[in-house]
């Protein structure tokens, strides 16, 4: 693999990670890797491959991509959550805010 592959994968995953679970990720995106695989997953891990000293390994890909997709779900739940709290709650006088869907 070259090294323009090996950097791509560190920043997709390092971009995964915080746009699912924020700037401080590692512990909760290794948890939900580990979900996704019999191998073992820490925190330390996640730093290592995105940082650089360690390669990731093949079966990261599949998990990732797992671990994305339930990631819109859940980011979707909660926007969707957010926007009744908005519409229902806070803002129900005003007509400026998106209704929920």
């Amino acid at each position: 693999m070259s090294e323009y592959r090996m950097q791509v994968r560190r920043d997709v995953l390092s971009a995964l990670g915080r746009m699912l679970y924020g700037p401080r990720y590692a512990t909760s995106l290794a948890e939900a890797l580990a979900r996704h695989t019999t191998n073992k997953v820490a925190p330390s891990h996640v730093v290592m491959w995105v940082k650089g000293p360690r390669s990731i390994p093949e079966w990261v890909d599949d998990a990732a991509l797992r671990v994305a997709e339930e990631g819109l779900v859940e980011l979707h739940d909660r926007t969707r959550g957010i926007r009744i709290l908005l519409t229902g709650y806070w803002q129900r006088d005003r007509d400026s805010l998106p209704q929920p869907d």
